[in-house]
């Protein structure tokens, strides 16, 4: 291949990533009244379970919360693309626009197993509630992780001389952090639905912890 139409190909992958973020952009400002009423409501039942409860019951709430949450989701690639591709593209053989699709393409796994593996808890447990709640938490808890990291990351754009593998490090503590929340609330669920702690913690190491490590194994060994 030619320096020339290598220049092209990577300026074509670069014109595409920028309109899929424009893209994305619209969409967040589309749905910017219902992302902050949302963000309002969440972060007030994060540290209340009576408010989640509440909020469930609430049909408004629920479709906005997922909308919510997809868009949260989604912006994760989208801030690793941005932010880390100088550092991620050298250990991977994809360019920055593969680079993207890759990430939303884990992103969309992810989910969609953890959504299988909650169904597959409802019906092995034959209840439909408890697991149930706990997914629509986990939606809570995206949103409110990148009530942290989102802001973190703009504000390391401050800083340009603060090394990426830090950026990297702020970005993961910061969900860490919501994840254990996460983590504890899920607890607090289960253990009121009078489920044994051997359940719990079956529950945590093969739905949670288990994928995590192995998330963690994955990228560590690059």
């Amino acid at each position: 291949m030619y320096p020339g139409s290598t220049y092209s190909l990577q300026s074509s992958n670069s014109v595409a990533v920028s309109f899929i973020v424009l893209a994305f952009f619209v969409v967040f400002v589309i749905f910017s009244r219902e992302i902050l009423s949302t963000i309002i409501l969440t972060s007030r039942s994060i540290f209340k379970l009576r408010n989640q409860y509440r909020n469930e019951e609430k049909l408004s709430f629920v479709f906005q919360r997922d909308i919510t949450a997809i868009i949260s989701a989604a912006l994760y690639p989208l801030l690793l693309t941005l932010f880390f591709d100088s550092e991620l593209l050298p250990l991977l053989p994809v360019n920055k626009l593969q680079l993207l699709l890759l990430s939303l393409g884990v992103v969309v796994v992810i989910w969609f197993a953890r959504m299988c593996g909650y169904r597959f808890l409802s019906w092995i447990t034959r209840d439909r509630t408890t697991f149930r709640l706990v997914e629509k938490i986990s939606y809570n808890h995206i949103i409110i992780s990148l009530f942290f990291t989102l802001p973190a990351m703009l504000i390391t754009l401050l800083w340009p001389d603060i090394e990426i593998g830090t950026r990297l490090k702020v970005l993961v503590c910061c969900y860490l952090f919501v994840y254990l929340l996460f983590l504890l609330r899920s607890y607090q669920i289960i253990i009121s639905n009078h489920y044994s702690r051997f359940f719990i913690i079956l529950y945590l190491c093969t739905l949670e912890l288990l994928p995590t490590a192995l998330i963690a194994n994955v990228i560590l060994s690059h």
